[in-house]
């Protein structure tokens, strides 16, 4: 996986400072190469972060999952074992089911997570039916409003 932060410009919208920048990864299939938008706080560290070259995480996607294996399988044999069954992978689905989690949009965690689609986006979306309950009041906080209103 490799990451290059490239251009400059401002946006207009909200004063968020926005510079575009590419990531390519190899897996089985061809490399692909995708650009999307830095803002805020995230641009700011690449602009801070020492550049060894043209990319910013020059690293090889195998030897970043060797790695993580490692230290996975370490904390399994030490105090976690239902750990073992992790892949780095999976980080990616959490992520973006803790976007929905934090009420953003689909569209606006399609650009988070790079999805061109909400086909291939739902499948990293782990939501439970029950989750949808917080975004209702409970009966008891129907109570409270009603008693609220009356007054």
């Amino acid at each position: 996986m490799s990451f290059a932060a490239s251009g400059g410009q401002t946006s207009n919208r909200s004063n968020a400072r926005s510079r575009s920048a590419t990531s390519s990864t190899r897996n089985a299939r061809p490399a692909t190469t995708r650009s999307f938008r830095l803002l805020g706080p995230a641009r700011d560290i690449i602009d801070q972060t020492p550049k060894l070259g043209e990319c910013l995480f020059p690293y090889n996607s195998e030897s970043v999952t060797a790695a993580f294996e490692r230290v996975r399988d370490r904390i399994a044999e030490t105090s976690m074992p239902g750990i073992k069954d992790l892949r780095f992978h999976d980080l990616r689905h959490t992520g973006i089911t803790m976007l929905f989690w934090r009420g953003l949009r689909i569209e606006e965690v399609a650009i988070v997570s790079g999805h061109t689609n909400w086909a291939q986006l739902k499948r990293y979306t782990h939501i439970k039916p029950e989750e949808l309950h917080r975004h209702f009041p409970t009966p008891q906080e129907l109570k409270q409003v009603e008693k609220d209103v009356v007054r």
